[in-house]
């Protein structure tokens, strides 16, 4: 059975609280007990959970409430004991202290900063900057690139190559959804190539989400046949495959690093008919 961090009193008291100097705060981020429902593993419900989080020595529960709801009542049936919530609440208190949120409990909250900092152009540039610079090229055989800006026929496949919204990532904050420039819209700017383009698959299905999660595509191939042919005429064909942008983040672990649902698949399909390919990787992990 695998062993969640955030219940693991080996991991949690023994290293990270006795086993350095300064003993840490343990926070339970954003979706525990949310990994407490992951911890329901553990146990039967979302009062169990916290109880194996409070014991294992997890001070903070940032979002699930669930220590709000039950700490004292586990506390009264002697299933907590209190020193543990005593421990918690002085970790928690000592880095409020050095934060200075004592003396300023606004210290990190300024609206003309804000106002000055928040959107700035220059920060646009160096983050479409370094998004060019981490780009990588794995391989290039045959010299298939870099692609012609005119002459060319090109077959643009992938559901990931028209989708807007998965650039964006999943910690995306103050961005709009569906706000990024795709690559087909991208290659589309290129009036001098003949680009012909073919979703293949989805990668995944249904509502997606940060809270939600995410239901890859394993059954469903029927656009394989317009990918086929649209590569079979193509001088060369782009790729576009990997995850969405909601498979990186919290909760979002795998225990597979191929390609998620039917990409692979529709590679192999392509690759039959047209060995010309670029391959283009769009992933929060290696595959």
């Amino acid at each position: 059975m695998k062993t969640i961090i955030h219940v693991n009193q080996h991991i949690i008291k023994k290293n990270s609280k006795t086993g350095i100097a300064n003993p840490v705060l343990t926070c339970k981020t954003y979706k525990t007990n949310t990994y407490a429902h992951e911890a329901i593993i553990y146990g039967q419900d979302g009062k169990e959970a916290a109880k194996i989080a409070a014991n294992a020595g997890s001070d903070m529960d940032m979002e699930s409430h669930l220590y709000v709801k039950e700490l004292a009542g586990l506390v009264r049936e002697g299933k907590v004991k209190e020193s543990f919530i005593d421990d918690a609440v002085k970790r928690i208190l000592k880095v409020k202290f050095e934060l200075g949120l004592f003396e300023d409990p606004y210290k990190y909250c300024d609206e003309v900063r804000e106002k000055e900092v928040i959107g700035q152009q220059a920060f646009h540039e160096a983050a479409l900057d370094l998004a060019k610079k981490s780009i990588v090229l794995l391989k290039n055989e045959n010299q298939l690139l870099p692609l012609k800006k005119q002459g060319q026929k090109i077959a643009l496949i992938g559901a990931l190559a028209a989708d807007k919204n998965s650039p964006l990532g999943n910690w995306r904050i103050a961005a709009k959804d569906h706000s990024a420039v795709s690559v087909l819209e991208g290659m589309q700017a290129y009036k001098e190539n003949k680009l012909t383009y073919a979703k293949g698959a989805d990668v995944s299905v249904g509502y997606t989400a940060f809270t939600a999660q995410v239901q890859i595509n394993t059954t469903d191939k029927s656009e394989f046949p317009q990918a086929i042919e649209a590569a079979k005429s193509a001088d060369v064909v782009v790729m576009v495959l990997g995850e969405i942008g909601y498979q990186s983040g919290e909760g979002r672990s795998r225990t597979k690093l191929g390609l998620p649902g039917v990409q692979q698949e529709l590679l192999e399909a392509v690759y039959k008919v047209n060995k010309n390919i670029v391959l283009v990787l769009n992933n929060g992990r290696p595959l």
